[in-house]
């Protein structure tokens, strides 16, 4: 499936929602929404999001000013890892995503 087509089925705001959700400034330090997160992973590995849409969104918030934001979007960056799929992780180390 291109990843244009599968950003109209679950769109890219969509997962930016969802990525801006599960990594709010108004989330406590250490309250992650671990059934967010795993609903993040299971999109990625249903390859409804495309991994790069994906990463490009984690990215984004990893460089984000407040460390509270940092700290939520490195445990999710974290379950993706264990929970994203094969996909996800080939496409982690082709983008070299800790690298800007």
């Amino acid at each position: 499936m291109s990843s244009y087509l599968s950003s109209l089925l679950w769109g890219a705001s969509q997962l930016d929602d969802a990525v801006d959700k599960a990594t709010s400034e108004l989330l406590p330090s250490g309250a992650e929404d671990i059934a967010l997160n795993l609903e993040i992973c299971d999109q990625i590995r249903s390859k409804s999001v495309p991994p790069k849409d994906a990463m490009r969104t984690l990215k984004r918030r990893l460089n984000h000013k407040n460390p509270n934001v940092q700290l939520l979007a490195l445990g999710l960056t974290d379950v993706c890892i264990k929970n994203g799929g094969d996909q996800f992780l080939v496409r982690l180390h082709l983008e070299s995503l800790w690298i800007t």
